[in-house]
């Protein structure tokens, strides 16, 4: 007769650990859907700041672009500033296709984890996103120092002497 509880408590044993293990696979499912909502929301900030930095930085082109037209009409040589300012228009161009391939991998990696909600890690699904999110801003940093190599080749050999050799003194 005292072999029933003791059967009925490994039962409830057992029963409980189901329950733990039910709850825990249940948690990590909400983590998992939490960790791609922060994903996701990350991801969307850093497209939206690298996106509004291609937008300034095409309007400060187009400014460079008047000035370069308004020092040649006056005679002034503006071929290196008109080289620099191809490359530039390039690496801005570079910039809007690597935000967009960002956009792209950020857009399958929500998809992709909407699909398999617990099959993938969240490290696996970030991994992607990430590498295009670094490569995306490499891509507007690259335009960034593109235009300022075109703005130091349109002030001239003048300013840019006087400014080193006024860190040179210091």
């Amino acid at each position: 007769g005292k072999s029933t509880p003791l059967l009925g408590r490994m039962a409830s044993g057992t029963n409980m650990r189901e329950k733990m293990e039910e709850k825990r696979t249940e948690m990590h499912e909400k983590m998992q859907e939490r960790r791609g909502e922060i994903l996701k929301r990350l991801a969307e900030k850093m497209l939206k700041r690298m996106n509004a930095a291609i937008e300034r930085l095409t309007k400060i082109a187009d400014r460079l672009d008047s000035r370069i037209a308004k020092q040649k009409a006056r005679g002034v040589d503006t071929s290196k500033a008109e080289a620099s300012m191809i490359t530039a228009r390039t690496k801005i161009a570079d910039a809007k296709v690597a935000v967009s391939v960002a956009e792209a991998a950020v857009a399958g990696a929500i998809a992709s984890a909407d699909a398999e909600t617990g099959a993938t890690k969240p490290s696996d699904a970030g991994k992607p996103v990430r590498e295009a999110l670094g490569k995306a801003k490499d891509a507007v940093f690259a335009a960034h120092k593109a235009l300022v190599a075109a703005i130091v080749s349109l002030k001239g050999k003048r300013e840019s002497n006087d400014h080193a050799s006024s860190t040179e003194h210091e």
